[in-house]
């Protein structure tokens, strides 16, 4: 479905063509769907969009003005309901510049993903069908020239975008199965073009039609299914040492503290830690215990600062962490109990000894306990009960009339009874945790984005 941008902007082609009322109805339809289907539509569709009007701006009239300004208004009236959170949620996306995570730094990736030596050869090829059939349709159909400038765009966009700090925000490498999407239309010309030259029947026409689009299918998606169903399946079952794992942590961890768990980043192409379960980011869904991190390595947004993956600890190896800077963060984000998979990790942990013991190990997994008393108070004491979206605070002793609990500061909370919260900054958290002005002895908080 996210490639379904192609409708929408072929509707719109279309119409400035021709300027058809059907056309137009249809678009009305299709365009806000778009939006709604993927946010990657403020990529896929602005910006070719315009460079497909440009060329039409002379033959437009103050009623297909009016027309357009309708169309926006009906993506508007469909989008805004999750436009107004989603952009004001923006600026808290980061872009991990340690991560290859849809990003392209090679300037000869181009010619390699036309390249039929590589792992999923069958991609390849059928990327050289659609760019040899794209290049001869638009050298011969004059019809398709306007598709030069959208094409040209995602070209340089989804191969050299990595290249500026910029658009690296953008990810731009995502977008190169929508490249070749885009290339459809000129190479349905350069088929056109090419069956013309044969002396074939309409039913043979359309059998070779038919047999260039199973040959894509095929040649696109059997090297997604060889991906996902073989070299790294996905499995709603744990492997016997992650069901041995998650055992252990139901029976001798509780909600006193946060277990800090090793995340694979798959992204990377490393091996499946987990076997075909995403057992880090399930875990709080399956067990009633708070965990820190995730749901997955790549969570670019500014909470996500305590990532731990790939031997990785607050963005940096974790072996280069001082011992007295380990501690104090495990502390600010009271850890207790640190489930490790790479050999770096348990090899820093096993050097906290006897601060972190290692208290079971399920083949390369992992169980240290930190020898420190929970606390989810940075500031002030009481008791605190959690659950999603709900914290419960009872018999609180504020410090200097404020009380600091070791949770991010959120502007949904809302309280009861009212309480004035605040974010209070601490250590390097980008974020800072949430702080209560002279609170009663009992509040609840409630999130309500």
């Amino acid at each position: 479905m996210l490639y379904f941008f192609l409708y929408p902007l072929s509707l719109w082609h279309r119409w400035l063509q021709r300027r058809e009322a059907r056309t137009l109805i249809i678009l009305f339809l299709a365009l806000p769907l778009a939006f709604l289907i993927h946010k990657t539509a403020f990529v896929l569709l602005p910006i070719p969009m315009l460079l497909l009007l440009i060329p039409q701006l002379r033959r437009l009239r103050g009623a297909d003005y009016l027309r357009l300004a309708g169309l926006g208004l009906a993506v508007l009236l469909a989008n805004y309901w999750w436009w107004l959170p989603f952009f004001h949620l923006l600026p808290f996306k980061i872009e991990d510049p340690t991560t290859t995570f849809f990003q392209n730094t090679d300037p000869l990736r181009f010619l390699k993903d036309l390249s039929p030596l590589q792992p999923f050869f069958g991609l390849a090829l059928g990327r050289d069908l659609i760019f040899g059939f794209a290049l001869a349709g638009l050298v011969r159909e004059k019809s398709l020239r306007p598709w030069l400038a959208p094409l040209a765009f995602f070209f340089l966009f989804t191969y050299f975008g990595s290249f500026l700090p910029l658009l690296r925000h953008l990810q731009p490498y995502r977008y190169v199965s929508a490249f070749y999407f885009l290339l459809l239309p000129a190479a349905a010309g350069g088929l056109r073009n090419l069956r013309s030259s044969f002396p074939l029947q309409l039913p043979s026409k359309k059998m070779l039609d038919f047999a260039f689009l199973l040959t894509l299918v095929i040649l696109h998606f059997l090297p997604n299914f060889r991906l996902f169903y073989y070299v790294a399946p996905l499995r709603s079952t744990f492997e016997p040492e992650v069901a041995a794992l998650h055992h252990w942590l139901a029976e001798n961890t509780d909600r006193s503290a946060r277990i800090l768990i090793e995340d694979n980043n798959l992204w990377q192409g490393k091996q499946r830690t987990y076997g075909g379960a995403r057992y880090p980011g399930i875990l709080p869904a399956l067990l009633p215990r708070e965990c820190i991190g995730g749901p997955l390595p790549n969570a670019f947004i500014r909470h996500h600062l305590v990532d731990f993956s790939d031997g990785r600890f607050l963005g940096r190896p974790i072996q280069e962490i001082p011992d007295d800077l380990l501690k104090q963060r495990l502390d600010l984000y009271n850890v207790k109990w640190v489930v490790t998979w790479s050999e770096p990790s348990r090899q820093r942990f096993q050097r906290l000894a006897p601060w972190a013991a290692l208290l079971a190990r399920f083949n390369g997994l992992c169980v240290f306990g930190l020898e420190r008393e929970p606390d989810f108070f940075f500031m002030g004491r009481g008791r605190l009960q959690a659950d999603f979206d709900r914290i419960t605070l009872s018999g609180l002793q504020p410090e200097e009339g404020k009380v600091v609990i070791k949770y991010h500061y959120l502007e949904g909370f809302r309280s009861e009874p009212p309480v004035k919260t605040f974010p209070v900054p601490v250590a390097d958290d980008p974020v800072g945790f949430l702080g209560l002005e002279a609170p009663p002895e009992n509040v609840v908080l409630s999130f309500k984005p």
